[in-house]
């Protein structure tokens, strides 16, 4: 069965706004536009666009927000749903701009029917709220007997009958109060839909009997026959009256046809297969089935999609017909992997509490006094002033000491670092300088122990020479990493250029250093950038004297917050457990170890050797 039904048609036809809008030709036509959608919805939306260009012009919001109703309630009846969604969403945006109560109310009503004639229950009962609000401001009749037909076809999709049927009645009343006649046969016919659906078509039948009177006598709306046909077939078709089912259902499809409704046509067109397989007459159901879910289809009706080809392989299986059957089992099974209506009930079963509830406290708090509400207002403003100060002075406290305590966190952290440089430089400064003044002071004492042998003399300044080189070397290297201003990788990248020309080039050792762009944005701290070009250096020294290489390729990048140094040469390498580990590979793995990093080489005889240096980027 029709899950939902085309119940709010000619709802915003009554004047809402102010009188000089109404008189305007803009207006007059986007109204027109707004009737013509639910019987001729192609003529509909050319008028609804004349009316937005119209609109476009003027400026006036309340055309502009009933031209843009009109476009998406016949994009709606064309079943174009995203197109209706964004039109009536657009047209709310402006009546809400303008401050317009009314039409905003009834707009919230169209998107709520919308919504739940795509079956996207849980938003249409978002909007049917929102129109409940207003309609309370308002208070207009109209209004509320279309929000409790929306509210009674939300709780029959739940099959929730009893509430269903209840507001159904209440609707009907309202609408026939109001001598509403086309919403009342509207509502006659959902009502029907439920009957149908719980196995009553003889209380169906009593409902629509109704409505034929009515219909003889009302000329134009034609929709409204073709629907009324409809729930006279579905009622028939509970009965097992196939033929009088068969005739009323294609009445309807006809007249759908006729009229360019091409999601009810669809439906038609699957209403008329069922009846036909049940008289066995396959190839006028196979005709209709395939004519209804290439409509849907085409629509993106996904669950009429399903209903159309769960009925085409139920025919096909019926008549042995086992590939086609096959095949339209499977367009059911991928069809029912998009739905998600399990998921949209539990949502709309939750919005509908909610609006019960809602309702229950509006009336409780309409029997309470005004001078108890003004006191309960007082109270509560009193209370949330106190608590909103004792909260800002919470807030003030812990914000200070959180503030105080990361101030002696940071300053605690800065005077460990200071201290770890300051041991890291004395050593560096004993190490290295250290070591360097001993050997010019060993060998001045061997060069003045021999004045008289040049050849003795001559080799020990050459020792003091290259000694006092090496601890230039050793103090430049210091203080070129205390400086801040050498931070950036650009420095450590020129830094690093500047040794590689004065180690290799003399050598005619070509070299490349590539990867430093992935580290631009990354700072090493002081001691840090270090050690990391004191095992650049080792490496790339190593390189030079021992490799016997041609070309050494040096590269610095970041990967998953780690940062790799590798240093690598095309020389003659070595078997690695054949190689003592001397003073400078030792150094490299104890200076890899105070940054948190580590150290690892590949080499092979024949093959080159790259070292590669690990550490983390935090």
């Amino acid at each position: 069965m029709r899950p939902l039904l085309p119940t709010i048609v000619l709802l915003l036809l009554i004047p809402s706004s102010r009188g000089q809008d109404n008189d305007s030709v803009t207006t007059a036509l986007a109204r027109s536009a707004f009737a013509s959608s639910t019987q001729k919805p192609d003529s509909g939306l050319a008028m609804a666009n004349r009316a937005i260009r119209m609109y476009q012009q003027s400026g006036n919001k309340t055309t502009g927000g009933l031209a843009y109703k009109a476009r998406g309630w016949a994009y709606m009846h064309l079943g174009n749903f995203d197109s209706a969604f964004t039109n009536l969403r657009r047209a709310a945006a402006i009546f809400s701009a303008a401050h317009d109560t009314t039409e905003l109310m009834f707009v919230y009503l169209n998107l709520a029917h919308a919504y739940s004639s795509n079956s996207q229950f849980s938003k249409s009962i978002s909007y049917v709220l929102q129109a409940d609000t207003l309609a309370d401001l308002c208070g207009n009749l109209k209004a509320k007997a279309g929000i409790k037909n929306q509210m009674a076809i939300l709780f029959r999709t739940q099959q929730q009958y009893p509430k269903a049927i209840r507001y159904f009645k209440e609707a009907i009343g309202n609408y026939h109060l109001i001598n509403d006649t086309i919403n009342y046969l509207n509502a006659i016919g959902s009502l029907s839909i439920l009957y149908n659906t719980i196995s009553l078509p003889d209380s169906s039948l009593a409902e629509l009997d109704n409505c034929l009177p009515i219909l003889k006598v009302l000329q134009g709306y034609d929709y409204e026959k073709a629907m009324t046909h409809e729930r006279l077939g579905d009622t028939w078709l509970g009965l097992h009256r196939y033929d009088r089912s068969l005739d009323d259902y294609r009445q309807a499809f006809d007249i759908f046809r006729h009229s360019g409704h091409k999601a009810d046509q669809a439906f038609e067109a699957m209403n008329l297969g069922r009846v036909l397989t049940e008289l066995g007459r396959r190839k006028e159901a196979e005709y209709y089935l395939l004519q209804s879910y290439q409509i849907n289809d085409s629509l993106r009706l996904t669950n009429y999609s399903y209903d159309a080809a769960a009925e085409l392989a139920e025919l096909y299986s019926a008549g042995k017909d086992w590939q086609n059957a096959y095949q339209w089992l499977a367009t059911t099974r991928r069809l029912q992997d998009t739905l998600s209506q399990h998921e949209q009930n539990e949502k709309t079963v939750e919005m509908q509490t909610r609006y019960e509830a809602e309702k229950k406290d509006k009336e409780i708090a309409l029997l309470k006094k005004n001078q108890e509400l003004r006191a309960a207002d007082l109270q509560k403003e009193r209370a949330i002033k106190a608590s909103a100060f004792i909260l800002s002075g919470l807030v003030i406290v812990i914000g200070l000491l959180f503030l105080n305590r990361y101030r002696l966190i940071q300053k605690n952290r800065r005077l460990e670092e200071i201290e770890k440089l300051r041991n890291t430089i004395a050593r560096d400064l004993h190490d290295d300088i250290g070591s360097a003044l001993s050997s010019i002071h060993i060998n001045s004492n061997m060069a003045l122990s021999h004045p008289d042998e040049q050849l003795v003399v001559k080799g020990q300044l050459e020792k003091i020479q290259k000694n006092a080189g090496r601890m230039m070397e050793s103090m430049g290297d210091i203080v070129w990493a205390m400086n801040p201003a050498n931070d950036s990788m650009d420095h450590l990248q020129t830094k690093m250029k500047e040794f590689l020309a004065e180690i290799l080039e003399p050598l005619n050792i070509s070299y490349h250093l590539a990867g430093m762009e992935t580290l631009k944005k990354v700072k090493f701290d002081i001691g840090k950038r270090k050690e990391i070009y004191l095992i650049f250096k080792e490496a790339v020294n190593n390189a030079a004297k021992y490799s016997g290489c041609t070309e050494v390729t040096v590269s610095l990048l970041e990967d998953k917050r780690e940062a790799r140094l590798q240093v690598t040469d095309n020389g003659q390498g070595f078997a690695l457990p054949d190689i003592r580990q001397g003073n400078g590979l030792r150094n490299m793995q104890q200076r890899a170890a105070l940054i948190g990093g580590s150290l690892d080489m590949i080499t092979a005889p024949g093959e080159g050797t790259t070292i590669t240096l690990h550490m983390p980027v935090t």
